[in-house]
């Protein structure tokens, strides 16, 4: 799996600042990497899976984030966007005074060189995922 190793880490920093309570796996085994010292070894993750919760407190539902050759691919589904309420939706989006979460990730991909930001309806990330593990 040939990622800049930072980005994951900085994704990972990146979501926590915002409170999120991230699950940072291998997407070829499910589980989180550990390295010999037991702690998170983010050369081996290539699949962020966390609950998107907006300032209003209201749950949208679960974001992955898939990174792969340069790619950063993010995934979430129907309750984003249209059906936010609206400062849930300036946070999720951003607005001119104010970057917004997916702005965010953008620069994060960006800073580290990645070639792609992609949003994706999750129905894509099993597919995604499968070329992934074939190689495909």
């Amino acid at each position: 799996m040939a990622i800049n190793n930072s980005i994951q880490k900085s994704i990972h920093d990146f979501l926590l600042t915002k409170n999120i309570n991230v699950r940072s796996v291998d997407s070829k085994t499910g589980e989180t990497p550990l390295d010999d010292e037991g702690n998170i070894d983010f050369g081996k993750i290539d699949l962020m899976i966390f609950p998107y919760q907006g300032p209003s407190g209201k749950n949208y539902g679960t974001v992955t984030v898939l990174m792969d050759n340069g790619n950063l691919q993010i995934f979430f589904g129907d309750k984003f966007g249209k059906g936010m309420e609206p400062e849930d939706k300036e946070d999720w989006v951003g607005s001119n005074t104010n970057p917004g979460f997916l702005e965010g990730l953008k620069s994060i991909s960006v800073r580290h060189d990645f070639n792609t930001f992609q949003i994706q309806n999750p129905s894509r990330l099993k597919y995604t995922k499968h070329g992934i593990v074939t190689g495909k």
